[in-house]
C-alpha cells in the first residue's frame, strides 16, 4: 500500500461511505478519523508509514467490500 492510495482512501472512498444516505456511520468515522490522523503524523514526520498500515488494510478491506457502492455514490454526488 503506498502513501497515494492511503491518501485517496482517506479522503475519497472512506469519505464517501461514512457520509452515504445523509447519515454519518460514526464507527467508520472513527476510523477514518484515527487513520487520518497516524498518516498526519506520518506526513509530519512522527511515525514510520509500516506504522499506519495495518489501519489502513483495514479500512481498505471495507471499502473494497463496498466497491459498487462508491461507484454509485460517485456517480450519483456528481450529477446532483
Amino acid at each position: 500500500m503506498t502513501p497515494q492510495a492511503v491518501e485517496r482512501m482517506l479522503i475519497d472512498d472512506a469519505r464517501l461511505l461514512v457520509r452515504r444516505d445523509e447519515q454519518l456511520d460514526a464507527e467508520l468515522e472513527a476510523e477514518r478519523q484515527a487513520l487520518l490522523e497516524l498518516f498526519y503524523q506520518w506526513q509530519d514526520g512522527a511515525i514510520e508509514f509500516q506504522g499506519l498500515v495495518p489501519f489502513a488494510v483495514v479500512l481498505d478491506k471495507k471499502c473494497k467490500k463496498n466497491r459498487n457502492l462508491i461507484r454509485w455514490l460517485r456517480k450519483f454526488s456528481i450529477e446532483d
